[in-house]
This record gives C-alpha cells, sequence and structure tokens, in this order.
C-alpha cells in the first residue's frame, strides 16, 4: 500500500473549489432555482421547436414504402425480424 493510500484510509474525498465570497455560493443545498415564471417561455420555445421538426421532418411518412411505412418504421421492421431488440425501442420513436 502506498503512502497515500495509507493516509487516506480507505475514503474518497473529491476536489472542488471554495466558494467565492459573495458569489451566490449554495448554504443549504440547493445549487439551482428556478422559478415557475422562467419555465413557462422556455416550454413554450421547445413546443414550437418540436411542432417545427415535426412539420419539416415527418419521421413515420418519410421515405414510405408502397405500404406507407417511413423509413424508420422500416429499419425498426428490419431490426425486429432479425430478433434484435433495438427494433421495438426505435419503432416507439415513430409513434412519439
Amino acid at each position: 500500500m502506498s503512502d497515500a493510500a495509507a493516509r487516506q484510509g480507505g475514503k474518497m474525498q473529491l476536489d472542488r473549489l471554495a466558494p467565492e465570497p459573495g458569489g451566490g455560493g449554495s448554504t443549504g443545498g440547493a445549487d439551482l432555482v428556478v422559478n415557475q415564471d422562467d419555465l413557462g417561455p422556455v416550454g413554450h420555445e421547445a413546443f414550437i421547436l418540436h411542432d417545427h421538426l415535426h412539420r419539416q421532418a415527418d419521421i413515420a411518412g418519410s421515405g414510405a414504402d408502397k405500404h406507407g411505412s417511413g423509413s424508420t418504421m422500416q429499419a425498426a421492421t428490419a431490426l425486429k425480424v432479425s430478433n434484435f431488440e433495438m427494433g421495438s425501442a426505435l419503432e416507439t420513436t415513430v409513434s412519439v
């Protein structure tokens, strides 16, 4: 056993920076505080982005075959037929 390991006594210690004076360091455990007013605009922008992406890149219909299955669903089916569990997970992404 090395000298450093002997001094540690089997305990682990993580290095960290000391809080800066007046820097708003945590005193009670919570490092981040978010108010409901802050979440509304973020959620709204996320919804707009999701809607835009859904319209621009319709995964379910992209590269549709003669049965109307998109390329993602075709890949999911091929994976499932080959006994890959990932096929079911990929299929789930199409319906989301």
